[in-house]
């Protein structure tokens, strides 16, 4: 009777946590226009591909691929592959806003960003990483690194 209970429990919890996922990727749609407009694709990839929401074969297709000459276009289809990715994607995707655009975070979210590091990569992997995305995300976590 309690695992029946405590099963109910978790896939309550993990129906609010599909469910705010779906919430926010509408407010992505919602404001998608303005959205691909302000991302550099160029600048999200790296911290996205550390993230393990998008590999070598995704970014070489946003970033290098014919069919996205824009770098409007490039937004768009990393949204779409970022939103493939689930709540993963999602987790990333708010992250890197977080880091580089906090106002578009604050509109999506309506929390202020906060400076942490990132839960999709953990401690450890917070510690090991070096890079200018990285000592930025570091600083922003109020870790130095040493050069």
């Amino acid at each position: 009777s309690h695992l029946c209970v405590e099963k109910q429990t978790n896939c309550d919890c993990l129906e609010i946590i599909v469910e705010r996922c779906e919430e926010l990727w509408d407010r992505v749609e919602g404001v998608r226009h303005k959205l691909t407009r302000i991302l550099n694709p160029a600048k999200l990839t790296p911290y996205l591909r550390q993230c393990k929401v998008i590999d070598e074969q995704d970014e070489d297709e946003v970033l290098n691929s014919t069919q996205y000459p824009l770098r409007i276009s490039k937004a768009g289809r990393l949204l779409d592959i970022l939103r493939g990715q689930g709540q993963r994607g999602l987790q990333a995707f708010m992250e890197s806003l977080e880091f580089y655009h906090p106002e578009q975070y604050t509109q999506l979210t309506g929390e202020q960003p906060t400076q942490r590091c990132s839960l999709i990569l953990g401690k450890q992997a917070c510690m090991s990483r070096t890079g200018d995305v990285w000592t930025h995300h570091m600083s922003q976590c109020g870790v130095r690194l040493k050069p």
